[in-house]
């Protein structure tokens, strides 16, 4: 099974710079560790981004300047990078 398959919604390009948080692990606004990346394709499920620090599976984020709430999926170094595969809650 190939990934567009096992997807429930399409991915489109999407390429922009993002400020994302790791969260505390209550999701509460309190602190945790601001960062930046760039985006590169956004679905109605989630959003994948590329940036130099390393995020854990499993990991809580918040996304952009709506706060959107986010669990880490998988993440992949690539070249100096990582690309890291974000699911919205």
């Amino acid at each position: 099974m190939t990934d567009s398959n096992r997807r429930k919604s399409p991915r489109k390009d999407w390429n922009s710079r993002i400020e994302y948080r790791i969260a505390n692990p209550d999701f509460s606004n309190n602190d945790g560790l601001s960062l930046s990346g760039s985006t590169l394709n956004i679905s109605a499920g989630g959003i994948c981004i590329e940036t130099y620090y390393p995020l854990q599976k499993g990991a809580k984020v918040r996304l952009g300047p709506d706060d959107v709430a986010g669990i880490v999926q998988w993440s992949r170094k690539f070249d100096n990078t990582y690309r890291i595969g974000i699911k919205f809650i």
